[in-house]
């Protein structure tokens, strides 16, 4: 006998149901989710090479990726790299980017507390995340494509030293007043 998911009892070799079938599937799916979840963080810290430098290849940069890394100093962003995951160089050593004409999403806490000098955001990017550039403190240039459509909160805050940033005309959406600002950092 074999139990299904909704606890009844049933022979071992009848046929599986849509509904365990399902259930297996969202199963497998969220070990996946957890597995990408743990590939990032300070895991692939250790994919960075010698002279600080890592070279990003697939589809997405999983949120995370990098997060802490202080190891991370400059990055190779694939060309088929379509998204840069929620957090994913947040508090690198980062100080530079090439970010690739296909990516459409820069997540939240993307580059929060690196050490970015400039960046040039695609006309591709439709969605900067908030608190993506936050407290990126060596930032004094920013160029976003006329794609971008929305900016979450404080997507540029505290980023003091940006003096020239050039903002596309398509931007309808922005959470808060934030996006760019100097002031001070807030307290614990």
């Amino acid at each position: 006998m074999r139990t299904t998911s909704n606890g009844a009892d049933r022979a071992a070799d009848a046929p599986r149901t849509d509904d365990e079938n399902y259930e297996d599937l969202r199963i497998a799916v969220r070990a996946l989710a957890v597995a990408a979840l743990f590939k990032g963080g300070l895991a692939a810290c250790s994919d960075v090479d010698s002279n600080g430098h890592v070279t990003m290849t697939g589809t997405a940069i999983a949120p995370n990726a990098f997060n802490g890394c202080s190891a991370l100093q400059s990055v190779t962003i694939g060309d088929s790299i379509t998204s840069i995951g929620d957090g994913a160089f947040y508090g690198t050593a980062l100080t530079s980017v090439s970010i690739p004409d296909l990516v459409k999403y820069i997540g939240h806490h993307a580059f929060r507390e690196s050490a970015l000098t400039f960046v040039n955001i695609p006309d591709a990017v439709t969605i900067i995340g908030g608190n993506a550039f936050y407290y990126t403190t060596a930032l004094t240039s920013a160029t976003i494509g006329d794609s971008v459509t929305s900016i979450g909160a404080s997507a540029f805050f505290g980023a003091a030293a940006l003096t020239s940033a050039t903002l596309g005309n398509s931007v309808t959406s922005s959470s808060d007043e934030r996006r760019v600002g100097t002031g001070a950092r807030p307290r614990a």
